[in-house]
């Protein structure tokens, strides 16, 4: 028989589910907003119309070789410009890896860019991994490409341009 007494002796476990679920709701709801606030802050940088004006210069950029990194150097404005490249899309390659930004976020807003950037520079960042010993050197931006080659191939549906995948011969 069910007494006054067990009901009240029951009232502060269910208070505790109660509070429980709901800072659980809380929080996933937290995160979210943060990844949101984080994805639209990444987007806006990369939107700015500086990041346009530099994005015109770096497709003039030819980097395929050490040889022709060396020379880059000399020009600082075009250094500049791919090397702002390079770190953000490191510190995007980062994020995604650490859990900190969903890759689907990133592939359906800028893949094209990144596939692009890391097609065209590659071959020049493993020339410079190999004569420089730089084994790190633009790690993050290869993941950062591998990773919307992997979310692209699971959905189709989005149509996102895979071209000229290329594997490092060793």
């Amino acid at each position: 028989m069910v007494t006054v007494e067990s009901i009240l002796d029951w009232i502060p476990a269910l208070g505790v589910i109660v509070a429980l679920v709901y800072y659980t709701i809380t929080v996933r709801n937290q995160n979210k907003t943060r990844q949101a606030q984080l994805f639209m802050n990444i987007h806006r940088q990369m939107t700015s119309k500086e990041a346009q004006m530099d994005y015109l210069d770096i497709e003039t950029i030819e980097m395929k070789s050490y040889e022709d990194y060396k020379q880059l150097k000399e020009d600082r404005r075009m250094f500049s410009v791919l090397a702002w490249h390079f770190s953000y899309y490191e510190g995007i390659g980062v994020l995604i890896k650490e859990g900190f930004l969903d890759i689907g976020l990133v592939a359906k807003m800028s893949s094209g860019n990144i596939i692009w950037f890391w097609e065209r520079f590659r071959d020049g960042v493993y020339d410079l991994r190999d004569k420089m010993n730089w084994v790190r050197w633009g790690i993050e931006v290869e993941y950062l490409y591998e990773r919307i080659l992997d979310y692209a191939k699971k959905h189709p549906e989005l149509e996102i341009a895979i071209s000229g995948q290329i594997e490092r011969n060793p």
